[in-house]
């Protein structure tokens, strides 16, 4: 005896409501965070104490669709002044926003959750998982910042 008509029309429901979940779960994660910062769009800002612009990233409709979402980000350790700050670059100490032509999207600020197990290399590859947090307004900070993050292995 097969199944009632009723009973397979709830079958099919819970399959796509089933479907429909686990599909919003793997958006809340961005697949390839350098790709969504590359297509971020920015903006110059006028700083008056230093008579000079800044670029600042701009909170449009991607910035908005792209904030706290879960991210993993592989890149290279780019070491500066303060050892407590972590910077990942999408590309090698010679070619980073710091020291060549790369752009902004280029570094991310990679805030842990907890200490640094150890020192890191410079131009060591690394990955991170964390909170994605974007820096609209703060011209002396990376716009890219990845909160609680956790190192992956």
């Amino acid at each position: 005896m097969g199944k009632s008509r009723s009973t397979q029309i709830m079958t099919r429901i819970l399959s796509i409501i089933t479907i429909l979940v686990w599909g919003i779960s793997l958006h809340a994660q961005l697949a390839n965070p350098w790709t969504a910062f590359e297509e971020a769009t920015w903006r110059d800002e006028y700083i008056e104490e230093y008579f000079s612009y800044a670029t600042l990233l701009d909170y449009d409709d991607h910035a908005k669709s792209i904030e706290g979402k879960t991210v993993t980000l592989k890149g290279h350790y780019i070491p500066v002044m303060d050892e407590e700050i972590i910077i990942l670059s999408k590309y090698a100490y010679a070619n980073c926003f710091f020291c060549g032509g790369a752009g902004l999207e280029s570094v991310v600020e990679i805030r842990l959750k907890e200490k640094a197990p150890r020192k890191f290399e410079l131009d060591e590859k690394l990955t991170f998982k964390g909170k994605l947090r974007l820096n609209t307004t703060e011209w002396e900070f990376v716009s890219f910042i990845l909160e609680d993050a956790v190192i992956v292995e």
